[in-house]
């Protein structure tokens, strides 16, 4: 169990690490003077984050070789409906994300945006009447 702890927290330190130099690079970028003469420059930079981030998943799915299983999800009711889910609502949350780097700073908006798992997890109670338990909610 040792081991598996300082796994947990070894990776864990990472992804934080990752996800902070993440929000700096995106202001960074959207700061740019190539992204602020475009009008659209919020949802070029969230374009670019997405199509970095699925070409990341598609090469660790092709090192774990499971990514015919991912093709196999998509032809199932609950696999079409997390594809629509996706396709809506990633390029909306990461603009909102850009967005509140660029007017807010990156700190304050990585600081709020680490509650979308609570809020997915309060809506998901509501709309989809999944059963909400302090054991799922601490795993």
């Amino acid at each position: 169990m040792e081991g598996n702890l300082k796994k947990g927290l070894f990776f864990g330190g990472l992804v934080g690490f990752a996800w902070g130099l993440d929000t700096v690079l995106m202001g960074l970028v959207g700061s740019s003077t190539i992204l602020k003469t475009s009008s659209s420059s919020t949802l070029v930079s969230a374009f670019l984050h997405d199509a970095f981030c699925f070409f990341w998943l598609v090469l660790v799915a092709l090192f774990n070789r499971q990514l015919m299983d991912t093709f196999k999800l998509l032809k199932t009711k609950k696999g079409k409906a997390t594809f629509l889910a996706a396709l809506v609502g990633a390029p909306i949350g990461m603009s909102g994300y850009v967005i509140g780097i660029k007017y807010a700073a990156p700190a304050y908006a990585s600081s709020l945006s680490v509650i979308y798992p609570g809020v997915g997890a309060i809506l998901s109670y509501f709309i989809l009447k999944e059963k909400l338990s302090k054991e799922l909610l601490l795993e």
